[in-house]
């Protein structure tokens, strides 16, 4: 028996020229770090996981505010350590109703330690990640240090974007007319 072979016309009479037929690819690094982003990414939008970052957030916005009473200079103020507060508590109450196996108190505990992951998935989070790391560690020092300032901003501007795409309709201004 005779094998059949398609006919194929060549390029320059109407037929697929070579240079533009797909082949099948070969995954490359970067399909995996997409791919491994997308499974952190699920990681993460868990609601015991978003509830600990947010605890974790908390606590690091609450020893910014408690490392500088007292002084003119602060890192954060009484406003944004109660808005923090606010917004922790609705992200609990929200990832709670949730998952009502969520237990709180676990969690914040857990928050209290240390992080089990110390690998950032990336070159730009490492460098995030000690920067945090140098400004907790001078949250201590009696003296105003910029790398502390950061970390306390970005504590509390993490903490509210969370909170943004936790409860995505609590920015929303009401129609008051």
């Amino acid at each position: 028996m005779v094998p059949y072979i398609p006919h194929v016309l060549p390029p320059e009479a109407g037929g697929p020229n070579p240079s533009t037929v797909r082949r099948p690819q070969q995954p490359t690094a970067d399909d995996a770090k997409v791919a491994q982003a997308r499974r952190q990414a699920a990681i993460d939008a868990q609601p015991s996981n978003r509830l600990l970052k947010a605890y974790r957030l908390y606590i690091g916005v609450k020893q910014c505010v408690e490392a500088r009473k007292g002084y003119a200079l602060v890192y954060l103020n009484d406003d944004q350590m109660a808005d923090a507060k606010s917004r922790v508590i609705a992200i609990e109450k929200a990832m709670v109703a949730v998952d009502p196996a969520i237990d709180p108190n676990a969690l914040w505990t857990k928050a209290n330690g240390p992080e089990e992951n110390d690998n950032p998935p990336n070159e730009i989070a490492a460098i995030f990640q000690l920067g945090d790391a140098l400004g907790k560690r001078w949250l201590s020092s009696p003296a105003w240090v910029q790398e502390s300032d950061d970390y306390c901003n970005r504590s509390h501007s993490a903490l509210s974007d969370l909170y943004s795409i936790t409860i995505p309709n609590a920015n929303v201004t009401p129609k008051d007319f």
